[in-house]
């Protein structure tokens, strides 16, 4: 028996949706004289360039959510799956850290998808997604010693986050043996790195740093992301993400320079997600 009727869900998604629109509104109006200042520091060239990696980004990762579904015979066609990936996306700016989990999880529901079948698409995605970018971490704490760690202690800790990440990945993979498939892991950890190396270009843009140094800036962006999905009294991990990004850079980029670009990518980033929010919602499909 369904703990929601049709009606009610329906009523919980609509003030979910737009509590966040709001919210994002809300947070924008205040802070837009700043955000313009910090624009004004960075070329006006890189902005659309950078713009196009976070739209792509975002492309890529919803693309991992249909593969997953596809490969699980549940797939409800391209639009409907990137519109319930989109339109679950705003949950991540209410606090709590789950809001995403359990929009998406109506929506797949609302799809004709079961909900033990949801549950499990969308668990996978997440450690699939948290796997990642904690294999980008550990490689930047191979690279980079924070303040604090020794040269020796860096291959330790970085170890410490492998292990952690298989065992979790074998556990997984144990509970669901006679489900999980290759093919369900593969295409979109590919998919989500391909969407942190978009994610990372468009912060180099920003920072005006050369290509040269892409590698890193995609690492710390995803140790930065990592962080801040565990700080769930944050909204989408504003303010930790940052933080984590602006102490991992140090001082390779000149601190007004690395504030104003990480700041202005964030801003970017929700710019994005009203916009393919609203495409999606006024496009049911």
């Amino acid at each position: 028996m369904a703990l929601l009727s049709p009606r009610q869900r329906t009523l919980l998604r609509s003030l979910w949706l737009i509590s966040a629109f709001l919210g994002l509104g809300w947070y924008g109006a205040v802070h837009i004289d700043g955000v313009a200042a910090m624009a004004g520091r960075v070329e006006a060239g890189v902005l659309a360039p950078a713009l196009a990696c976070l739209l792509a980004a975002r492309l890529l990762m919803s693309l991992a959510g249909w593969r997953l579904l596809a490969a699980n015979d549940a797939d409800p066609g391209f639009w409907r799956a990137w519109r319930a990936y989109i339109l679950s996306q705003l949950g991540r700016y209410i606090p709590g850290g789950f809001w995403q989990l359990l929009g998406r999880h109506a929506l797949y529901r609302d799809l004709g998808i079961g909900g033990q079948t949801a549950a499990r698409l969308i668990l996978v995605e997440t450690v699939l997604l948290l796997g990642v970018t904690a294999l980008l971490g550990a490689g930047l704490l191979l690279r980079f010693a924070p303040d604090g760690v020794s040269w020796a202690e860096r291959p330790l800790l970085a170890g410490l986050i492998l292990t952690t990440l298989v065992l979790f990945t074998l556990v997984l993979w144990r509970w669901f043996d006679t489900w999980l498939t290759p093919r369900m892991v593969i295409v979109p950890v590919l998919l989500f790195l391909g969407a942190f190396c978009l994610f990372g270009l468009a912060l180099l843009l920003l920072l005006g740093a050369d290509l040269g140094s892409l590698p890193t800036t995609i690492q710390v962006y995803a140790a930065g992301f990592l962080t801040g999905s565990f700080a769930v009294f944050a909204p989408s991990g504003i303010g930790v993400r940052e933080g984590v990004v602006l102490a991992a850079l140090g001082n390779r980029t000149p601190a007004e320079a690395a504030f104003a670009a990480v700041i202005l990518h964030r801003f970017l980033l929700i710019a994005v997600d009203l916009v393919l929010a609203a495409i999606a919602w006024l496009r049911p499909g």
